[in-house]
């Protein structure tokens, strides 16, 4: 399994980590970066993490995939704000049996490449995780970590077990699902209210649940996502929402990722974890989501802005 060559196409928090857990488990691992390959270069990868430190003093960084050379596994784990524009970064590393993980947020992202690439290549990872890049080369891990691994529009497992065996090797907690869509609509339960209400609002987990208004803000939010996940098809229950209550008070104070990217002035995932979700929910029949429009309308003024 260690003769595989693994790109990441995405050296930021999330892409950073995990394939900087398959390299520091002997893995052949290339990563793509947008930003900071000087610091990479000159020191290499510095991991802080409740599963243990590491440090990377030599990573194979590129700034052009056209130099990495075809991958058997190419990772994705650029935030999807422009992810059309991601096809030509994949495109280098695509082999004749090369696999493509979609590690990213929401909805939509392994439709894209199903479509550019062929959907019998194209896996989703979602991770349930927190996450910080504090510097271009240090990315600290705080809580959480695993992940589910599931097939595009497929409940065969076998290939995503085999990429699970490989991450459980290198220090990361993994599972294969038979329903991605299940466990993409699972993990938005959090997404929608935390990351969108976060940057709406400025305000980390710790401060959107420091309050009466603000708990009652999140948890008509969570429930409004179950509802139109029911409406599509996802039979997600309404004791979720207690659990990633009670999970997520016990976080601290975690900024999340689209909050970090508002205080940065950075594009917003707004269409993948929001707008698809709605447009979805929306061709089911489902159109009473108040809040979810609302936060929507909102995080569009601010990119508008």
């Amino acid at each position: 399994m260690k003769d595989r060559r693994i790109a990441v196409v995405g050296a930021g928090a999330v892409g950073g980590y995990y394939g900087g857990r398959l390299a520091q488990a002997g893995h052949h691992v290339s990563f793509y970066t947008r930003s900071g390959i000087a610091e990479f270069r000159a020191s290499g990868l510095h991991v802080s993490s409740i599963a243990g430190d590491f440090v990377l003093p030599h990573v194979r960084v590129f700034d052009d995939t056209a130099a990495m050379g075809p991958a058997d596994l190419i990772i994705v784990s650029l935030k999807s704000t422009a992810i059309e524009a991601y096809l030509d970064l994949v495109t280098p590393l695509v082999a004749k049996d090369s696999m493509i993980l979609c590690l990213q947020n929401g909805l939509g992202n392994e439709e894209i490449f199903a479509a550019a690439f062929g959907a019998q290549r194209v896996l989703g990872a979602i991770a349930f995780t927190c996450i910080n890049r504090t510097a271009a080369n240090h990315i600290v891990h705080l809580a959480h970590g695993l992940l589910r691994i599931g097939e595009f529009g497929s409940p065969e497992i076998e290939r995503a077990r085999s990429i699970v065996a490989m991450f459980r090797n290198a220090k990361v907690p993994a599972e294969a699902v038979a329903d991605l869509r299940h466990s993409r609509w699972e993990k938005l339960v959090w997404n929608i209210p935390f990351n969108g209400w976060g940057a709406a609002l400025d305000l980390h987990t710790a401060g959107l649940l420091g309050t009466r208004a603000g708990e009652t803000l999140v948890r008509e939010t969570m429930a409004e996502v179950i509802r139109a996940a029911n409406a599509v098809g996802i039979p997600l229950k309404r004791s979720q929402i207690d659990m990633e209550i009670s999970r997520t008070k016990g976080m601290g104070q975690y900024h999340t990722s689209m909050q970090l990217d508002r205080q940065n002035r950075r594009a917003l995932e707004i269409q993948a974890i929001l707008g698809k979700p709605l447009q979805l929910a929306a061709s089911a029949g489902e159109t009473n989501l108040p809040r979810m429009t609302t936060l929507l309308e909102c995080l569009s003024a601010l990119m508008n802005r």
